[in-house]
């Protein structure tokens, strides 16, 4: 029997949540930004450095897949112990999603490993078929880039200035050479911006912490230096007091670091612990990086001064057009700060997060590999953005003051 007030009650109609302005446009830059990636052609064409090693490198997922943790593969090369795992397992569900089957072993990766850019003659045909959907994962990730950035600065200046922030970031040269380069560099930034935007936006503390932290976690499983998403997440949570989001990102981001990378737990030869296997993996990992570094450096050099890491920064971060109007953008952006006119919360966060990993990644940069620098080109983006989008808003307030004051009455002089 039914309650007398719901038997008297109108039935509740449904009403459809509208998606906000800020929904539509990131859903239309996100299309824009793939469109113009596809259209551009850069899913085509031949071999690209590191593709071929980066795709041979899937063999991973089929060792997942087929639940085989105890493969030397885990383990016996230095470069493989190197390279976490998620860019691996994204591009091999890209290649098995194109209905192609992957690598059976690691014999190509081997072979590529020291630079060469073509496989064997016999996998040639098999390579080319696999670039494509490899490719896609990388033109994806460098649209959602892009509408993160666009999200992030609209967050900090309204719309306006997070289409400013999403063009400055789309024309930027290392953008371009790499949104469809099957590498794990766009995979990268991708997911070390999202654990920003996250940290930033989410106004939950708790989901802040966790939501973070695990896109911080796949930022370090794509590559060892997605270890400065963690710290630049820390840090805005440090600055807004956010305590909670602080205790949750050091329990949640350890325990997902691992998780997610099966060389640190797989088991070997040695009788150990879990937790000791563990630390053991890490401490190899590192050598393993300090002998690889050293090996780069001895056949080009190091960008071992501050002089030539800014040097090489500037040149290919901000070598062009695109650089100009993002210097002059933080130009316009310090001085906002300065005369106290903008600094709404939302700013402050987003421009020290940007700056914090813009400057970390500058200072970090050990060789001269320029697509290492793209991780840092949305904080770039956002900071050149966020400056014009104040100088804009500065400007429109003027005219609006100007337009809007009494005229003088020249019959009162």
């Amino acid at each position: 029997m039914l309650r007398p007030d719901l038997a008297t009650s109108p039935p509740a109609t449904y009403t459809p949540a509208v998606p906000s302005r800020t929904a539509v446009i990131a859903i239309i830059v996100f299309v824009a930004s793939l469109g113009g990636t596809v259209a551009s052609g850069r899913l085509e064409g031949d071999y690209r450095i590191d593709e071929v090693h980066k795709i041979s490198e899937t063999f991973f997922l089929r060792l997942i897949e087929q639940g085989d943790f105890h493969s030397p593969s885990w383990l016996e090369s230095p470069v493989e112990r190197t390279n976490p795992q998620v860019g691996k397992l994204l591009f091999g569900l890209a290649i098995q999603a194109a209905s192609e089957p992957l690598p059976p072993d690691l014999r190509v990766a081997t072979l590529t490993q020291s630079g060469r850019r073509e496989p064997p003659p016999e996998w040639d045909a098999q390579y080319r078929r696999w670039l494509r959907p490899a490719r896609l994962v990388s033109a994806l990730a460098t649209a959602g880039t892009v509408t993160l950035v666009f999200l992030a600065g609209s967050s900090a200046s309204g719309l306006a200035g997070g289409l400013i922030c999403a063009l400055l970031y789309s024309f930027n040269f290392l953008v371009t050479t790499f949104a469809a380069t099957a590498v794990f560099d766009p995979l990268l930034t991708f997911f070390v911006l999202l654990a920003g935007v996250l940290s930033v936006v989410v106004e939950d503390e708790r989901t802040a912490g966790i939501s973070a932290s695990l896109a911080a976690a796949l930022a370090f499983n794509v590559r060892i230096t997605g270890l400065v998403a963690i710290g630049a997440c820390v840090l805005i949570f440090l600055i807004q007091r956010r305590f909670r989001a602080v205790a949750l990102s050091a329990l949640v981001f350890p325990i997902a670091a691992v998780a997610l990378n099966p060389y640190y737990w797989v088991r070997g030869s040695e009788p150990d612990s879990l937790l000791g296997r563990m630390v053991s993996r890490g401490l190899t990992q590192q050598r393993d990086l300090r002998m690889l570094l050293q090996r780069e450096v001895a056949a080009q050099g190091a960008l071992d001064t501050i002089g030539k890491k800014s040097s090489f920064f500037f040149q290919n971060a901000l070598g062009d057009w695109n650089g100009i109007a993002i210097l002059f953008g933080i130009l316009c952006l310090i001085a906002a700060l300065v005369l106290a006119r903008r600094r709404s919360r939302q700013a402050i966060a987003v421009g020290v997060w940007s700056a914090a990993i813009a400057l970390v990644i500058a200072l970090w940069i050990p060789i001269a590999f320029p697509r290492y620098l793209l991780v840092a080109v949305p904080s770039l983006a956002l900071l050149g953005g966020l400056g014009w989008g104040f100088a804009a808003m500065g400007i429109a307030e003027v005219i609006t003051n100007v337009s809007t004051s009494p005229r003088e009455n020249p019959k009162g002089r």
